[in-house]
């Protein structure tokens, strides 16, 4: 007789569940990064690093759309990497029931919610668009307020037009050196 899958096989201490994909109209929290990562290291039977450097890539997909400046991947990969070693811990001691292990493990899942910030050190001074200065901001303090809606219309037309110009200069420099 065939043994059945319970939910609490596939559980993850203090986390759920893992996630196989980042979704949402917010930046990534850390509870999503570690639950990503978990997917990858302990379901895909990833290394770490592999793990890391899969999970850190598909976030910074993420933080590009608002178009945030983000640090470089090894620099992402020992914050990820870290986290995983505070979640290991407590995983390897969730059977005790001291006072202070509870409240570093609830302090611990209060974070889970926060940001999982990989913006560059520099970010706010290198955006020039205020709307995505004012959504970092947002996304940085309690809550994650505010949202990634649509594309920017107006953005992407400026883009457009600066490439077709881009464009036509080329064309016409290639031009003048054919006479």
């Amino acid at each position: 007789m065939a043994t059945k899958s319970t939910r609490s096989k596939t559980d993850i201490y203090l986390l759920g569940s893992t996630i196989t994909e980042i979704t949402g109209s917010k930046l990534p929290s850390i509870g999503m990064a570690l639950s990503l990562f978990l997917h990858h290291h302990i379901e895909l039977n990833k290394t770490i690093r592999e793990s890391s450097t899969t999970t850190i890539e598909e976030i910074t997909k993420f933080w590009q759309k608002p178009r945030i400046p983000v640090q470089e991947l090894r620099n992402c990969q020992p914050k990820l990497e870290k986290l995983f070693e505070q979640w290991r811990l407590f995983n390897k001691n969730k059977n005790r029931n001291t006072l202070t292990q509870k409240s570093k493990e609830g302090e611990f899942v209060s974070k889970l919610n926060n940001i999982f910030d990989i913006a560059h050190a520099n970010a706010l001074n290198m955006i020039k668009i205020s709307q995505d200065k004012e959504f970092l901001l947002a996304q940085r303090g309690k809550g994650k307020r505010g949202s990634m809606l649509d594309v920017d219309k107006h953005l992407e037309k400026t883009l457009k037009m600066a490439d077709f110009r881009k464009k036509a200069s080329l064309k016409r420099s290639q031009q003048m050196k054919k006479m």
